[in-house]
């Protein structure tokens, strides 16, 4: 699975080969998409990541991709982008196929971390700026940065970096259960 955020941060867009809504085998056939899930969680948030049906957006989907906006993770009225920080996604998506005149349904499920950093590399940037000695804080998001595209780096690791850059800004950490109020990102 690939992820993407657009550059004003407002629309997130999973990319993978499954995400296809119909199996063009037999038209009369009940083949295709029955229904997709997005579990997610921010900053690692503790408990179990919340999950997010979105079989409605099945419809939508195009060029096996599928975009979602803030307000669909967030109950945040008014939220139009992305809070930073890092995002660990879970797509589950079930197909039904026809095979030998018996339906038979399959699951696939991937999962990945993302950093967005729409606000965050601007502070970084201006605290380095105003004060040269804060070199460290370029050394850190390089770090997330880097680290969240390796292959064996988890979500837990880039989380434990952000949430020390963040300290070291004396900025608040926002997780999957803090953003009643939004997060500050409008």
């Amino acid at each position: 699975m690939n992820v993407t955020l657009n550059s004003d941060c407002s629309l997130f867009t999973f990319t993978a080969d499954y995400l296809t809504p119909l199996i063009a085998t037999d038209p009369e056939a009940d083949n295709g998409m029955v229904s997709v899930s997005l579990k997610y969680k921010l900053n690692c948030a503790s408990g179990s990541p919340v999950t997010v049906n979105l079989t409605s957006e099945i419809a939508n989907i195009e060029n096996n991709a599928l975009t979602i906006s803030p307000d669909i993770l967030f109950s945040v009225e008014g939220q139009e982008k992305f809070c930073d920080g890092i995002y660990y996604f879970e797509i589950t998506s079930v197909y039904n196929v026809t095979e030998e005149l018996e339906i038979r349904q399959y699951t696939t499920t991937e999962s990945t971390c993302f950093f967005v950093d729409c606000d965050l590399r601007c502070k970084i940037v201006e605290k380095v700026a105003e004060e040269p000695k804060n070199f460290d804080l370029l050394i850190l998001y390089d770090a997330i940065r880097y680290g969240i595209s390796c292959d064996s780096c988890n979500c837990s690791t880039a989380c434990d970096l952000y949430t020390e850059l963040k300290c070291a800004l004396n900025e608040p950490i926002f997780t999957t259960n803090s953003i009643t109020n939004g997060c500050g990102c409008n």
